[in-house]
């Protein structure tokens, strides 16, 4: 008889011990896969006359393994699009050619723009996404911005995300150019809108 209940705790014990052990693994294996794709980006600014835009329309696909960590800790990953200068058009060619020299094309020839891979297992793991912290780095200076983003979720499997980021000029060092002896200013104030399609799966799936 005692044998039997000897037998039944160590059998306890065991389940316990997998059950435990599942569970943290769960928590360490869950997440998504997939690609990710930058549709499209659009540039808007001004001058004290009118406004500009610049545009991006050549998408880019990155594939992304997204796996959470117990506890919480953060997965130090991230992922990235360059957008080569050089491929950027606008409907004023005399406009994009000042914006190439503004930016030193020829010396920091395209735009880095970074997200996080726990800012992205955030945007898949929450119901409700307001902003998105994101890297811009543009004529070799980083600065990091707090993007207010529109995330929708109307596929199973897909996650489409607009955001649209309110840089300075000068957060890069660089000053607002002037055209026609100065007649023309352009502001300091320009956005970055962007479309990013996200085609997951769970990790785990087969």
């Amino acid at each position: 008889m005692r044998r039997r209940n000897y037998i039944g705790k160590v059998l306890f014990q065991v389940i316990l011990f997998v059950f435990l052990f599942n569970s943290n693994g769960w928590a360490i294996r869950s997440g998504f896969s997939g690609t990710c794709q930058l549709s499209n980006v659009r540039i808007d600014g001004s001058t004290n006359v009118n406004q500009f835009h610049f545009y991006y329309a050549h998408p880019q696909n990155e594939n992304f393994s997204l796996t959470s960590l117990p506890g919480g800790a953060p997965d130090d990953g991230s992922l990235t699009f360059y957008i080569p200068i050089e491929q950027i058009d606008a409907s004023n060619p005399a406009m994009l050619d000042d914006f190439k020299e503004l930016l030193q094309a020829s010396k920091y020839p395209k735009i880095k723009i970074t997200i996080s891979n726990d800012e992205l297992l955030h945007i898949f793991s929450s119901n409700h996404i307001d902003n998105i912290p994101l890297d811009i780095t543009i004529s070799g200076i980083t600065n990091d911005y707090e993007t207010p983003v529109e995330v929708n979720t109307n596929e199973e499997n897909r996650v489409v995300m607009k955001g649209r980021t309110r840089i300075q000029l000068t957060d890069y060092n660089l000053s607002p150019p002037r055209r026609f002896l100065g007649m023309i200013r352009v502001k300091n104030e320009v956005f970055i809108n962007f479309e990013i399609n996200l085609i997951t799966q769970k990790a785990n799936s087969p």
